[in-house]
């Protein structure tokens, strides 16, 4: 038989040289204390199941498609979506026809006396107080969001109105108008359960198992996050903390509070992003830009959508690379825009999961 040719042994890929960041000294054996236990320590490693689309364009109790006698922007309406996109669609960055932001008849995690509005079209100052003063709305915020490309309203419903009634006449009035509910957020953590670092006389142990599971050190010669903006969507985070010291660049409140009492969440997730001292964070040189959209004196409006989006917004107009949202709830139409804005501009998005266990139904984002 023909001889055969001599077999090549397999080619070893060739790895990049890689350049370590030598601006800060790691410590390979400090005392630590499992500063994210309940962020991972139920997280449920099975596959997520697709979120269920729910269409809630038509049906009873007024569910948003309508028809309208026209409008300031001289949308018109008609039987059916009048040129509105899919309830289940994300609305495009812009002006122009807004999916329904009317919530499924099941969801209930929201405030029954405001509502949150989104403009598709531009209109006079006389035609938008004009519209206002025929729902008998209160404004509570008023701003054009950029991450949106459009006016974004906060109202306070009339006495006597409901979310949905309100959410339904406005959006009668043509596809360029969409109204939602003031949905709430919920921060994904036990406190109870989990102590975290904001206790400054709580003593270092061998508990913060990250340091090993993550090969933090080793990583930590590669990159340690220097000069990079994480923002930290959270509760008020203790800058004072020790090992917190110098962390946090900048802050924004998105509340409509004045107390801005250190919380245990805020300062947990923080500390476990960019504790440099007894505590090893995974990026100890990052710059925090520091985000209080939830609280605990704030009459029930912490974690709203439009406190989140807020801070958002102010994140990324201070160049945030990545962003830590430690926090869960309906799926919510705006705070879903957003999202996607930010994931087409490259910003790295951070979410919770797992911590409800693994009979929770999906929540978002």
């Amino acid at each position: 038989p023909p001889q055969q040719p001599p077999q090549q042994p397999p080619q070893q890929p060739q790895l990049p040289q890689l350049t370590p960041d030598n601006s800060l000294s790691i410590v390979q054996n400090s005392p630590v204390v499992n500063i994210v236990q309940s962020l991972t320590g139920g997280l449920n490693t099975d596959t997520k199941k697709n979120d269920l689309v729910i269409n809630n364009q038509s049906g009873p109790s007024g569910q948003g498609s309508g028809a309208g006698n026209g409008s300031p922007s001289g949308q018109k309406g008609n039987a059916g979506n009048a040129g509105r996109p899919p309830a289940n669609v994300v609305a495009q960055f812009g002006l122009g026809p807004l999916p329904s932001g009317m919530p499924p008849l099941n969801e209930t995690r929201f405030l029954n006396d405001r509502v949150v509005f989104q403009f598709g079209a531009r209109m006079s100052d006389q035609e938008y107080r004009a519209l206002l003063a025929s729902l008998k709305l209160e404004v509570l915020f008023e701003e054009e969001i950029g991450l949106l490309g459009r006016k974004v309203l906060g109202a306070k419903l009339p006495p006597g109105a409901t979310v949905r009634g309100v959410i339904a006449a406005f959006e009668a009035k043509g596809a360029n108008f969409s109204g939602q509910p003031f949905y709430q957020h919920e921060l994904m953590q036990d406190v109870a359960q989990a102590p975290s670092p904001a206790d400054t006389n709580r003593k270092g142990d061998s508990a913060q198992y990250t340091v090993e599971k993550l090969g933090l050190p080793e990583a930590h010669l590669i990159a340690t996050g220097k000069d990079v903006k994480v923002a930290v969507i959270d509760s008020e985070i203790d800058q004072k903390h020790p090992d917190l010291e110098g962390a946090v660049s900048l802050s924004f409140d998105a509340l409509p509070s004045d107390d801005q009492t250190a919380d245990p969440h805020g300062t947990g997730m923080a500390g476990a992003i960019a504790s440099h001292k007894r505590l090893l964070g995974i990026a100890p040189n990052a710059k925090l830009l520091a985000v209080r959209a939830f609280g605990v004196n704030t009459g029930g409006a912490q974690g709203t959508s439009l406190n989140i989006v807020k801070g958002l917004q102010w994140a990324v107009d201070q160049g945030a690379k990545v962003i830590n949202m430690s926090f869960a709830g309906p799926k919510d139409p705006i705070l879903q825009q957003a999202i996607q804005r930010l994931t087409d501009q490259g910003i790295i998005l951070i979410a919770a999961a797992g911590n409800a266990g693994p009979k929770s139904p999906p929540l978002y984002p």
